[in-house]
């Protein structure tokens, strides 16, 4: 992603940041995080808590300030959000939280919501989701 790339995804709407967030991941593969001794978790207005995602490492490095300043970016497979970490963050009561930006919380999906659109644009590309087995 060009530097221009991030600097208007920055600015979309919440809405349209998590359509190229899906786009972007199931057509990669690959999904970004914050990491220092742990992972980046936020929260909402309403004090829920969040794990941040986002489809390149260049929007990731954007949100490490303030509280995450000294966090790096960090990849994993789109197949270990499908297969393992959505549903520990399910488990945990701990919401996704979508292409956040330095200056606007992130959209926060439904875990189903989340699954269901990222499987729904991996068949577009012909890729089979981790979590079902393959005909």
């Amino acid at each position: 992603m060009e530097p221009s790339d991030t600097a208007s995804v920055i600015v979309l709407p919440k809405q349209l940041r998590y359509e190229h967030f899906v786009r972007r991941v199931a057509a990669t593969g690959e999904v970004w995080g914050l990491y220092q001794d742990g992972w980046a978790i936020g929260k909402t207005d309403d004090g829920a808590l969040v794990f941040p995602m986002w489809p390149t490492a260049e929007l990731a490095q954007q949100c490490a300030v303030l509280e995450w300043t000294g966090y790096e970016p960090h990849a994993f497979a789109l197949s270990e959000l499908l297969g393992e970490l959505l549903p520990q963050l399910e488990d945990d009561g701990v919401l996704p939280g979508i292409t956040y930006t330095p200056d606007e919380y992130g959209l926060t999906p439904s875990h189903a919501t989340l699954r269901a659109d990222l499987e729904w644009r991996m068949r577009q590309h012909g890729e089979h989701p981790a979590s079902t087995p393959t005909e």
